[in-house]
Parts: C-alpha cells; sequence; structure tokens
C-alpha cells in the first residue's frame, strides 16, 4: 500500500512539474501546442500549358515555422513530387513550377507547414488536392513538352505576383560614400567621394538574378600631395569624377543578396592646380582620364516597409586591372519592386 501512494505521490508530482507555462520556482517550461497558419489565396483557377507557375503562400507561426512543402503532380500521376519552398520574404513561402512540368488537363498540389515542435497544418491533403486547371498555350506560342528544357519567361522578385511582361522587375536606388584607394605622384592616398547611382535587376529563379548597375562618384577640390612640376614645388588640389557600368550575378536570399559581377571604371582627374611654395596657384597641371576593367564584389541587407518597397545597405568593394583606382563603396539603398 505504501509502495502504492508512493507511486501516485510521484506521478501527481511529475504530471504538475511538466504542465505547460507552469512556473516552478525560477524554472517556467513551455509547450508548444499551436501549430503553424497557412494563408494561401488562390489568384485563379486556372495556368497556362507550359509557362511557369508560382505558388506563394503566408506561413505564421508562435514560435518559428521549421518547414513549408509542397506536395504536386500533374494528371494521371499516382505519386505526388515534395519540394521545400522558399522563405523569399519574411512570412512568405514560395516555389516555381517549370514550365516543362505544366501539362495535361490538370495539376494538383497542396502544401503542409511545420513548426519546430512537430506541430503541422495542411492546406488540401493527399485525398482531396487543390486543383488548377491547365489551358492550352496562347495562340502563336508552342507548349512546351516536358522534355524541352528550361522555360525563360520572367518572373517577379518579390512573394508577389508573377509578371511575364517586363524585362527588369526591381530597381535599387543608392547614395553613399566610396572611399578610392589612388596612387597619385608616388604616393597612396585615400579619397572620400560621393557616390550614387541605381541597379536595375532581372530575377530569373526564385534564388538568382542578373543585375545592370550604373555607379557615379564625385569629389570637390581636394588636396591630394606635395610634387615637383616644371621646376615649382608645391601642393596639388584636383578633383575626382568616375563613371562604373557593371553586370553581374545576384545570390538571393530572404534578407539580402551576394554580387559577383564585371565592371567597367572611367576616371577624370580635373581642376588640377598646384599651389607653390610663394603662394601662387597654377593651373597648367593637365587633367589626366583613365578607363579600366575590374570586378566587384558586394552583399546587400534589406527590410521591407510595404509590398513594393524596402530599404537597405549595398556594401560593394571594386578591384581593376591597374589597380590605381581600386575603391570600396558604401551607400544606403531603397528597392523598388515592379
Amino acid at each position: 500500500m505504501m509502495k502504492f501512494c508512493l507511486f501516485i505521490f510521484y506521478f501527481l508530482l511529475i504530471s504538475l512539474f511538466f504542465r505547460p507555462g507552469l512556473s516552478f520556482g525560477e524554472q517556467v517550461i513551455e509547450i508548444d501546442q499551436t501549430a503553424p497558419a497557412i494563408i494561401y489565396s488562390q489568384k485563379t483557377d486556372s495556368i497556362e500549358e507550359g509557362k511557369p507557375f508560382e505558388i506563394s503562400v503566408q506561413v505564421t507561426d508562435n514560435v518559428k515555422v521549421s518547414r513549408v512543402t509542397l506536395f504536386y503532380r500533374r494528371n494521371g500521376e499516382n505519386h505526388f513530387q515534395s519540394v521545400n519552398m522558399i522563405n523569399t520574404d519574411h512570412d512568405r513561402y514560395s516555389f516555381l513550377i517549370p514550365g516543362k512540368q505544366i501539362f495535361g488537363a490538370t495539376f494538383e498540389h497542396y502544401i503542409v507547414a511545420e513548426d519546430g515542435a512537430g506541430n503541422r497544418t495542411m492546406k488540401g491533403f493527399s485525398a482531396t488536392p487543390l486543383v488548377l486547371n491547365i489551358i492550352a498555350a496562347a495562340p502563336g506560342r508552342a507548349p512546351l513538352k516536358p522534355d524541352s528544357g528550361f522555360n525563360t519567361a520572367p518572373i517577379k522578385n518579390r512573394p508577389f505576383l508573377m509578371n511575364s511582361t517586363i524585362l527588369f522587375n526591381s530597381t535599387e536606388f543608392f547614395i553613399g560614400e566610396a572611399i578610392f584607394r589612388l596612387s597619385e605622384q608616388g604616393q597612396q592616398i585615400q579619397i572620400p567621394a560621393l557616390t550614387y547611382g541605381f541597379e536595375a535587376q532581372y530575377r530569373y529563379r526564385t534564388d538568382k538574378a542578373l543585375g545592370l548597375g550604373i555607379n557615379l562618384s564625385q569629389t570637390e577640390s581636394i588636396e591630394i600631395s606635395s610634387v615637383v612640376y616644371q621646376n615649382l614645388s608645391g601642393t596639388l588640389f584636383e578633383s575626382l569624377n568616375s563613371f562604373s557600368i557593371y553586370l553581374g550575378q545576384r545570390f538571393l536570399y530572404p534578407k539580402g543578396s551576394l554580387l559577383l559581377a564585371v565592371d567597367y571604371l572611367h576616371t577624370q582627374l580635373s581642376d588640377r592646380n598646384l599651389l607653390n611654395t610663394a603662394g601662387n596657384r597654377i593651373t597648367k597641371f593637365p587633367d589626366e582620364s583613365e578607363s579600366f576593367l575590374g570586378v566587384v564584389l558586394g552583399f546587400d541587407f534589406h527590410y521591407p516597409i510595404t509590398d513594393h518597397i524596402r530599404i537597405g545597405v549595398d556594401p560593394r568593394v571594386h578591384f581593376f586591372t591597374s589597380g590605381r583606382f581600386n575603391h570600396l563603396v558604401f551607400p544606403g539603398a531603397i528597392w523598388y519592386e515592379f
């Protein structure tokens, strides 16, 4: 009888101790019993044969979403294929179905969201999936066959609706400071400059985009170094202006991207005045113009403000063949999504 009473006592004690959310002394044990919530608003009940289609859902959880899985199959198939949807922005998850996989009469799918505690929510089921009707390709446009390779129709550069009628789907405008590392008159100096420009981005895959950017930099007249010119010694003053155009690949992540690009730079050193030791300013010092090829490495971090606008920073480093005009760029940026 004593053993039975002790068993009941310990059972009640353990049950009390592990009650969800119960504070026991200094310890609070929480058990997550809330499943993620899926918001999926189908904008259409039909899709075009051979044309890529993006499925996008909003998933939230009281703690953290672990993964969101899309299950899909074409008409007549017995088994569903599964893919992990990509967290493209905050609580938005998307996946682009390639055009070569959209054929037949219908496209069936369902979505499963899971959190770290194993709680699951489903939108649709394997027995009763969500169904999209597949319609014939538009006149004048041949449908893709299953083995015809990739479809390169443009897609959105954000987790909203796809739009294949525009070439670039995101534009970044930036302004900030550039630091040029310049070799001048045998000295290595650093020149700060105002920099500004824009970059147009074309997202051709869920996680990759092409970027075409133009970057302008300029300084006021600045003191460079002590030089000797035509037997006159003094201090050189000049201004720096540069024009840069780059084309490269962006590797996209939920809150930013990495940039690898090739770059063309044209620079001009002008307003070159020599203030000699007698205090006289001489304006005969020649202007210089040079052009270089190089590479750009960079990354950006951004945060969404509205459905169409993001803000962040986009630091980059520019390396060139001569090394004379290597520079760092530290701009703040704003992105606009079409």
